[in-house]
Order: structure tokens, then C-alpha cells, then sequence
């Protein structure tokens, strides 16, 4: 290889350094931290159809990144009626199908919190409500997604999601 090729491989690697430096720095403050308190006051964070289980993991993993934060996404709404103590309670969620500890058993998404009218199990929804923990009588914390809307849609997305 000639002299003058490995200065222009040269130029062109410190190029795509340079491209990505740049890249990799936009968007945050100087020393590599976030404001997580500008984070919470942006807009919706809408959950998307492609990176699905991606975006819930993240929401659990990170949670103190999201609670009190705006949340939309859509998927299946089923409800679960559940008994204690002589007490019973339905539980309403919203979610998609995903790989589990057996094959394609698992779910991802989350409970919500609805006041309004319930729609049929199994419908496909549309929600948007904030991040919210609820801890039961034994002290067990729990993520909710207390409702501003649900809408019924008239197309379903995908069901089962593995990304």
C-alpha cells in the first residue's frame, strides 16, 4: 500500500472519530451528566411498537428515571379479578406478549389505574398516565400507570413483541 493511502485511511478514521466524539456528546451536560428533573418535565415518553420490551426493562430497571414521568403506549387490556381477606379488587392492565421462562409465555407492560368505563378484555387500548409505585398491606411495592385516557383503537398493533 502506498503513502498516500495510508494518510487518506488515516484522515478517514480520525474523521469518523471526530463524527462520533461529536455525536456521542450532543444532547448532554458538560461532565456527562443529565438533568433527570428536565427529564421528568419533557414531553410524553411514548413506548413504541419496535423497541417494546426494550423501553418497559429500561422503566424497571432505571425506575427513580421515571416515576412522575408521562407514559404512552398501547397493547392488550385484560382485567384480573382478585380476592383477599374477604376483599375483592379488579386489577387492570395493559400489555404485549413477549418471551418468558417458557418459551412465549411472558408479558410485559403495566397495571393502570382507570376510573373510567372498563372496555371489553382483550381489546387493543391506547394509554397515557403517569409513572406512579403503590405498596400493599405487606409493604411490597408495585408500579401503576394512573390513567389521564384510555382509547379503545380500531386497528391492533403487534401482540407479541420480542425486542
Amino acid at each position: 500500500m502506498s503513502q498516500k493511502n495510508n494518510v487518506k485511511i488515516l484522515i478517514l478514521c480520525l474523521l469518523a472519530l471526530v463524527t462520533i466524539f461529536v455525536l456521542c456528546s450532543c444532547g448532554s451536560k458538560p461532565g456527562g451528566t443529565e438533568n433527570k428533573s428536565a427529564l421528568k418535565d419533557s414531553s410524553v415518553l411514548e413506548i413504541t411498537e419496535e423497541l417494546f420490551l426494550t423501553q418497559v426493562n429500561d422503566i424497571y430497571t432505571n425506575l427513580d428515571d421515571y416515576l412522575g414521568r408521562k407514559i404512552k403506549y398501547q397493547g392488550i387490556f385484560q382485567t384480573m379479578d382478585y380476592e383477599e381477606d374477604g376483599i375483592s379488587e379488579q386489577i387492570l392492565y395493559v400489555f404485549r406478549n413477549s418471551p418468558g421462562c417458557c418459551g412465549n409465555d411472558g408479558t410485559a407492560g403495566f397495571e393502570v389505574v382507570w376510573d373510567g368505563e372498563i372496555p371489553p378484555q382483550d381489546s387493543w387500548v391506547e394509554v397515557e398516565g403517569t409513572l406512579v409505585t403503590f405498596e400493599d398491606k405487606e409493604g411490597n411495592q408495585f408500579l401503576q400507570l394512573k390513567l389521564d385516557s384510555l382509547t379503545v383503537m380500531k386497528e391492533r398493533g403487534k401482540e407479541f413483541v420480542s425486542q
